[in-house]
């Protein structure tokens, strides 16, 4: 990428723009004003600039340009009627673009390293749990990836909670569990609803469980923590108040899902 950057500056002419946004930029370090090009942060034009303080070409403020902040014709004087050469500072100006770029990937890809460092830990950590466990003849095995509880009515957004769980799933190698509290007295247009869903989340592959219990966040709850769940999504109606949601069967889930994250997405 580094190559084909310094390739494309040795070669191409002067964008239309490069002018006067190095000549602000300059101007900006020689006399610490924003003088020209008020509409754009200052601060690309800064670095971009900062090579040219060691070839310390002319600031021309004596051009009727600088007089009457006419910043296109600034760029003009500055790149044009300057003892430094046109080529040599703006060769200097897209190598500081050029190191920002590659040190910009080095970050992206020491974050990627330590992101995927951590899936390899995870992954780690829950074999050397299960033998653990195995070895003392326990039951549970809960693992130290993510597992994801998405808890679904006949009216959850479906698609955007699957979707997301599914992404988060395959990210970190966890588990994905779908849950519905049987709810005996249903309509025939919200079974109808249901069973959509529940095969949405079976063509996802997603484990299905029916769940019985008089309180569904208390079903729910219950569930989550013999299975080990990290992550709870429920669905919630926009037409609520903050006030009715905290006294809702989701308020509940949120105040007593401790050691899980819940996330709330309207339906």
């Amino acid at each position: 990428m580094a190559g084909l950057q310094i390739a494309s500056a040795r070669t191409e002419t002067q964008v239309w723009d490069e002018g006067f946004e190095l000549g602000s930029g300059y101007s900006y370090l020689k006399t610490g004003k924003l003088r020209f090009n008020l509409e754009q942060p200052p601060l690309a034009k800064l670095l971009a600039a900062l090579p040219l303080v060691y070839l310390n070409p002319q600031l021309p403020v004596d051009d009727p340009s600088w007089i009457n902040k006419q910043d296109i014709e600034f760029g003009i004087a500055f790149l044009y009627h300057n003892r430094v050469p046109a080529d040599t500072m703006l060769m200097s100006a897209r190598s500081m673009i050029i190191l920002l770029t590659v040190a910009l990937g080095v970050l992206v890809a020491a974050w990627a390293r330590r992101e995927l460092a951590l899936v390899l830990t995870a992954d780690v950590v829950d074999h050397q749990l299960n033998e653990y466990l195995e070895c003392q003849g326990l039951n549970q095995q809960f693992g130290a990836n993510e597992r994801i509880l998405v808890c679904i009515t006949p009216r959850a957004n479906m698609q955007e909670m699957m979707e997301i769980a599914q992404i988060m799933t395959q990210r970190f190698h966890g588990e994905l569990i779908v849950a519905y509290v049987n709810q005996p007295n249903i309509s025939s247009e919200d079974q109808t609803a249901l069973d959509a869903r529940l095969a949405i989340a079976s063509a996802a592959g997603a484990h299905i469980e029916i769940l019985e219990g008089d309180d569904p966040a208390d079903a729910l709850l219950e569930f989550a923590r013999s299975r080990g769940i990290t992550q709870l999504f429920v669905g919630h109606s926009q037409r609520t108040g903050l006030s009715r949601l905290w006294g809702s069967p989701i308020g509940k889930l949120i105040r007593d899902s401790r050691g899980m994250d819940v996330r709330v997405f309207p339906q």
